[in-house]
């Protein structure tokens, strides 16, 4: 294939958002999110006296609260904090896709070229193609740089994961 090039750029509130809405959709996170809203709600039930109180109210609201409001925002903040000190997050980077692998150039990059062994696996959140390097460095691309014939390509070159 010839090789085709994809500009990115996420403003701050973009990787936040991007950033918690990729943890949300994770099963486990979205188990206890919802473990969370259900205890936020029993905990005012209890305290508006419509149900009668199981335990202590307060554990459960802190319970509620907690896996409800606390861990998306605690996850804001460290994607906020990610974006301020990475590499990559802040800069506008151009992706060169060909045979060999992943080319990144851009402002104090050093263009170096990605074998495809290296992609462990590719994700697909919103309008953005995530491909990671490992458990959860990836790089980020939008889906709108993208025509299906390249996307196709891509699906090719790294077997794991969704587009």
């Amino acid at each position: 294939m010839i090789p085709f090039s994809v500009k990115a750029y996420l403003t701050k509130p973009e990787f936040v958002s991007l950033s918690v809405r990729r943890t949300l959709t994770s099963p486990i996170i979205l188990f206890f999110t919802v473990i969370g809203l259900v205890g936020i709600i029993l905990g005012l039930l209890e305290v508006a006296h419509i149900i009668p109180p199981i335990v202590s109210v307060y554990p459960t609201l802190f319970m509620g609260f907690y896996f409800a409001i606390a861990f998306p925002i605690f996850n804001a903040l460290m994607a906020a904090r990610n974006y301020k000190y990475g590499v990559l997050s802040s800069r506008e980077v151009i992706y060169t896709f060909s045979e060999e692998g992943l080319t990144l150039e851009g402002d104090g990059i050093e263009s170096t070229l990605l074998f495809w062994q290296a992609i462990v696996r590719k994700q697909r959140v919103g309008k953005h193609l995530l491909l990671f390097t490992d458990r959860v460095s990836a790089f980020i691309l939008p889906i709108d740089g993208l025509n299906q014939t390249q996307l196709d390509f891509i699906r090719s070159k790294v077997q794991v994961g969704r587009i």
